[in-house]
């Protein structure tokens, strides 16, 4: 159900004209940046930032705790090594997390809100974690109605971070208003920062290299080849994989073609990605 007429840019730090050659060399040579329609999903963009997963919220878990922000909420979901007791979450988990979960979106910078483990809990001062210092995440099975754990990044960020982002952000008057426009027939470019264009070679050769980049700079061997970018074709493809980063733009976009649907509360899956 791919819809070729919204397609996704990763978003520049600075700027978001369609002018900037850091969108244009993300589009095929034979498409043309202005005729889209930016939608910039960051909480950035006043017109759009109700697609954020920084304004979306509270969120309240399966065990009751509640979460002023979904960022907040799904980024408390990864246990680190200091609050692992025989591969299930501590005491001191739960303090960081409920601690995390009532800071103040208006008083926090986007990245102490989105990598909250970098920031130490007041009597932890000198605990610091890397994203990829994670063990595993914590996950609610809806059919077991219980909560579980598991260590594979994009099997927890689709049962964590689609699903709750996709049931909250339908409700915006945001999302309906870009619904609107897809249904329009306008062509869009949802701009995010952990997004890249899958629909064209060149997104992905971007995406590339920008990931040599980062391994020349933290002085690291590659583990992944052009080609390994270049097969990602489709959005289950993007969804399922482990090694690229999948923002809710992906999400947005899955739902926007109906790949994903909320009915009910629930999560409709024409992807057969769950």
């Amino acid at each position: 159900m791919e819809n070729k007429n919204i397609i996704m840019l990763k978003h520049h730090i600075m700027s978001n004209r369609k002018s900037n050659p850091f969108y244009i060399n993300q589009i095929d040579n034979n498409d043309n940046i202005e005729d889209y329609i930016f939608v910039d999903a960051t909480k950035r963009c006043k017109e759009w930032s109700g697609l954020s997963p920084m304004k979306l919220g509270p969120v309240t878990g399966a065990d009751g705790a509640t979460s002023k922000t979904f960022e907040e909420f799904y980024q408390c979901s990864k246990v680190y090594p200091s609050m692992d007791t025989n591969g299930m979450p501590n005491e001191k988990y739960y303090e960081w997390r409920n601690y995390w979960y009532q800071q103040d979106l208006t008083t926090k910078s986007a990245k102490e809100l989105r990598h909250p483990q970098y920031n130490a809990h007041p009597n932890s001062p000198n605990e610091h974690y890397e994203h990829s210092d994670c063990v595993y995440a914590i996950y609610y099975d809806e059919d077991q109605n219980k909560l579980l754990t598991s260590s594979d990044y994009a099997f927890t960020r689709k049962m964590t971070y689609l699903k709750g982002y996709a049931k909250l952000v339908v409700e915006t008057p945001e999302y309906k208003k870009l619904k609107e426009l897809v249904n329009s027939g306008a062509k869009i470019a949802i701009l995010d920062f952990d997004v890249y264009n899958y629909l064209s070679d060149n997104g992905k050769t971007k995406a590339f290299e920008s990931y040599i980049a980062k391994c020349k700079k933290n002085k690291v061997e590659p583990k992944r080849t052009l080609e390994d970018y270049l097969n990602i074709k489709t959005m289950k493809d993007v969804l399922n994989c482990n090694f690229m980063l999948a923002g809710h733009g992906f999400v947005l976009k899955a739902l926007l073609q109906d790949d994903l649907e909320v009915v009910d509360g629930k999560i409709i899956d024409n992807l057969g990605i769950f």
